[in-house]
């Protein structure tokens, strides 16, 4: 499936080797943008998730593209370049997946980008600026779901490589429940899923609940081991 992103009525997607279209009729009909660049999507096997929706204003899309940030502030009618985030190339040819962009629910213009090799970036601000975080050294896929306790941030997962304390790198599934000032290990070592994990997404009502797909390998999800007190 082609990306694509959607609040309320309003629906962006981004076509293969075109321009993002916008639909404000849940997709009976589309009308193309303008401003955005191209080939966001340049092919079938493209593993990328470029285009984002904010999660709280329905006329803030985001969109990301070799280096550049574009963000859309009238529901995908017109786009505009607003901040660059350089980043390693990105082949789709190596079967691993691409930038990935995602905004923190319940928080307007909080908005996340990943770049693999890249690391791990957030927004504030949407989009005008970003901070990149420590210790990410490879960012292959995250996700954002709900917080692990009432009134916390939205727990932000990991799938890649953290720099530990002591200098070491360790691959690994991590999460974070202080929007990435400190993560735990939660995969097992002596079971790893392997380098084709393509997709992963948190449970927005499970608070500690996450789903991986793989390629080739199924479809995991992990939550908490539940104890007694």
């Amino acid at each position: 499936p082609l990306p694509f992103a959607t609040v309320a009525q309003g629906v962006v997607w981004v076509p293969e080797n075109a321009v993002p279209y916008r639909s404000l009729d849940r997709g009976k009909s589309f009308t193309q943008s303008s401003g955005a660049p191209d080939k966001a999507i340049d092919d079938r096997w493209n593993y990328s998730h470029p285009l984002a929706s904010d999660r709280v204003d329905g006329n803030l899309f985001y969109l990301y593209l070799g280096g550049a940030f574009y963000v859309s502030t009238d529901g995908g009618a017109t786009w505009g370049k607003r901040a660059t985030i350089p980043a390693p190339p990105y082949d789709h040819n190596t079967g691993t997946p691409g930038p990935s962009v995602k905004a923190t629910p319940e928080k307007r213009g909080e908005v996340w980008v990943s770049l693999h090799e890249g690391g791990l970036f957030r927004s504030r601000d949407a989009g005008a600026s970003f901070e990149k975080l420590p210790g990410v050294v490879v960012s292959q896929l995250f996700a954002l779901g709900r917080p692990l306790r009432p009134g916390g941030p939205s727990t932000l997962y990991v799938y890649g490589t953290l720099q530990m304390i002591d200098r070491s790198e360790v691959d690994g599934i991590f999460r974070s429940s202080d929007e990435g000032k400190t993560f735990e290990r939660i995969d097992a070592a002596e079971q790893p899923l392997g380098d084709q994990a393509m997709v992963m997404e948190a449970d927005p009502r499970v608070p500690g609940r996450i789903y991986i797909a793989t390629n080739g390998r199924g479809s995991f999800y992990g939550e908490p081991i539940k104890t007694s007190p």
